[in-house]
């Protein structure tokens, strides 16, 4: 795997953003304000049926609700056991 150093790394992130940018700017350019409106609806469609749900069974969110507290609640105990 390739280490890269940070500044190469921060000056790439930042690369691929501004090129995703002009490359939605261009889209909506050459495909006019609907056709990019229509792309982007089916694309929402299609990642919104595989998305999170609207609603969860009550013990699916306490189930949620301990698997967030717990890790909290060791990292701040833990700090105390540690002395």
């Amino acid at each position: 795997m390739v280490q890269l150093s940070t500044g190469i790394a921060t000056t790439l992130s930042a690369t691929l953003l501004v090129c995703a940018e002009v490359l939605g700017v261009a889209a909506v350019a050459v495909m006019g304000k609907s056709g990019f409106a229509y792309i982007k609806a089916r694309v929402f469609t299609f990642f919104r049926q595989y998305g999170l749900p609207t609603e969860v069974s009550r013990s699916r969110y306490n189930i949620g609700l301990v698997i967030f507290t717990l890790p909290v609640l060791f990292g701040w105990i833990a700090v105390y056991i540690a002395e």
